[in-house]
């Protein structure tokens, strides 16, 4: 299955059609996925008390995103927040948009481009997309807009992992 997203999202719209019945489905498939998958994931996890708890959401054009807004105790450069950060961010919406169509993947190339600097205290969303899927590898766009401006955008490949699923079901934390 191919498609391109950078220029037109309606592109995989038949991917969410034809393999859930409506974003909801979508949604309840990421979550399950995620709960049992990353239970104490840095960056998405509900219940890690040290970690960021982002809350992804599938939007109508088949992106998940998620807004966020941190304090200077991310910052590296004063008011800026820290690009470690900020890539642990972009490469968690990836995952957690594999995990919205229903794949379990881990990250296997990442490449991120800061362009402007995010500035700390402020809300920015992170938005992901899949640009090309051929099971089991998928490639995905990510990009982190604040003030209406693409701050920071990275590409990443994927490979599925259906173990890990399979080893969360079968254990306890």
């Amino acid at each position: 299955m191919k498609s391109n997203l950078d220029h037109d999202n309606s592109a995989t719209a038949g991917i969410l059609e034809s393999s859930f019945l409506n974003v909801g489905d979508a949604r309840d498939v990421g979550e399950n996925i995620r709960a049992r998958t990353h239970p104490h994931c840095m960056a998405c996890s509900q219940t890690n008390t040290e970690g960021l708890k982002l809350k992804f959401h599938l939007s109508v054009d088949s992106s998940v995103t998620a807004c966020f807004k941190f304090s200077r105790q991310y910052e590296s450069y004063r008011g800026i927040l820290h690009g470690g950060i900020l890539s642990m961010i972009m490469d968690d919406s990836m995952t957690n948009c594999m995990f919205a169509y229903g794949h379990v993947a881990v990250t296997t190339d990442f490449c991120v481009q800061f362009r402007h600097p995010v500035a700390t205290d402020k809300q920015a969303i992170v938005r992901a997309w899949i640009t090309y899927s051929t099971p089991p590898f998928h490639e995905l766009k990510a990009e982190i807009v604040q003030n209406g401006q693409i701050k920071t955008i990275a590409t990443g490949r994927f490979v599925e992992q259906p173990q890990l699923l399979q080893k969360a079901n079968s254990q306890t934390y």
